[in-house]
């Protein structure tokens, strides 16, 4: 009797999309945020003129502002949070370009985003369950866009201030301390001391917990080895 065979049953494989789309979407939020000053869109009745001068400005809030918001989805991974800091590079450059910021506060600029978001990275590698990443993402937003809104609010209704005072105001958080480095004269450290400090202990404390994560899974594939 002729032996009858199964047809191999073909193992679902994942469908690259719902990795790719937030990749997607990240790259779309910073060509709309460069377009506003392409086109010249005011934000605002007393908006500057011409509206490009004001372009690296909106692509840094832009970015700092949804990084936060989108935190579980962008730095899922070491690859997609290299991806996610990388592409941020040109459009930075073509945003200082459009607004004629020197090339050495774009720089400095760039160095700072790039802080923020492996800063973002370090939290996302720290809290794994649903419930801590949106705790960390209301934190991330309240301190990125939730800070400047209040310096808003404070300079335009409770001060005649006309000027922001950068030495205290880089310290409210990532989009002043961004723009502090756009705009303080002459430039200090103090835009970068909440972040540096931030990034040092969140790198430390996401690599601490790591390696206990491998030792307790090198544990659990050969339990001899346990003491």
């Amino acid at each position: 009797m002729a032996l009858m065979t199964q047809p191999a049953a073909h193992l679902p494989t994942a469908h690259p999309w719902p990795r790719l789309a937030p990749l997607a979407g990240w790259l779309i939020l910073q060509l709309l945020a460069l377009l506003l000053p392409v086109l010249q869109l005011p934000l605002s009745d007393n908006f500057t003129r011409p509206a490009e001068r004001l372009a690296i400005e909106e692509m840094l809030t832009t970015q700092i502002a949804f990084a936060a918001l989108l935190m579980p989805v962008l730095f899922s991974n070491c690859s997609t949070s290299l991806f996610v800091i990388a592409c941020t590079w040109p459009f930075i450059q073509l945003a200082g370009t459009l607004s004629a910021t020197p090339p050495t506060r774009i720089l400095l600029a760039t160095a700072y985003l790039a802080g923020w978001l492996a800063l973002l990275t370090a939290w996302r590698s720290i809290l794994r369950t649903t419930r801590a990443q949106m705790i960390g993402v209301a934190a991330a937003s309240i301190l990125s866009i939730g800070a400047a809104l209040l310096w808003y609010l404070r300079v335009e209704f409770l001060t005649q201030q006309t000027d922001p005072l950068w030495s205290r105001d880089a310290l409210l958080g990532p989009i002043l301390a961004a723009l502090a480095i756009l705009h303080e004269q002459p430039l200090s450290f103090r835009p970068w001391l909440p972040l540096g400090i931030a990034l040092v202990v969140s790198v430390s404390l996401a690599s601490w917990i790591e390696i206990r994560r491998r030792r307790a899974a090198a544990v659990t594939s050969n339990p001899t080895q346990e003491r």
